[in-house]
């Protein structure tokens, strides 16, 4: 399912995301706390509720250590060829 957002600019390239496919394991609207990737550069951020809605922001520490446990995230990631980065 695919979720429209307000633009959303990547916290690593820069590029404007304005929507959120959720995968099969997380159905539900685009939320805080909820995991982005960025179509330009193809990086995991995080949303956050920001002044004017949804943000995406770097991943903390603890959470790419999250990421890096989490065994569907790693099958997406991989699948994707996405970047996870600091």
């Amino acid at each position: 399912m695919t979720t429209y957002i307000q633009l959303a600019p990547c916290p690593f390239c820069g590029q404007p995301n304005d929507a959120q496919t959720a995968t099969e394991a997380d159905s539900n609207p685009p939320h805080a706390g909820a995991l982005a990737m960025c179509w330009g550069c193809r990086c995991i951020g995080v949303f956050e509720d920001g002044p004017d809605g949804l943000e995406i922001r770097k991943p903390t520490p603890a959470e790419l250590e999250e990421i890096a446990q989490n065994e569907h995230v790693q099958r997406i990631v991989q699948a994707m060829g996405m970047n996870v980065v600091l």
